[in-house]
């Protein structure tokens, strides 16, 4: 059930990455995994997982992965 409400609160959000985000719920021990773009991001989805009733502890596994622009690193074609 929390699974269900946590996931239910990451899709209705803005940021459209967080549909990426997968969890599981261990009786209110909530396990976040996946990759977002940036740290920013990832505390926000963080936070909203305190929003969550039920949600007791959150075990963090997001990864940030941030893409390389060619443009800003200067190997670009």
């Amino acid at each position: 059930m929390i699974r269900e409400a946590v996931l239910k609160r990451l899709h209705a959000s803005a940021y459209f990455s967080f549909r990426d985000l997968e969890c599981d719920d261990d009786d209110g021990v909530v396990t976040l995994r996946g990759c977002l773009p940036s740290y920013y991001l990832k505390q926000m989805a963080l936070s909203i997982l305190h929003e969550v009733e039920g949600v007791d502890t959150i075990v963090n596994e997001i990864k940030v992965i941030r893409r390389r622009s060619t443009a800003v690193d200067g190997h670009g074609g």
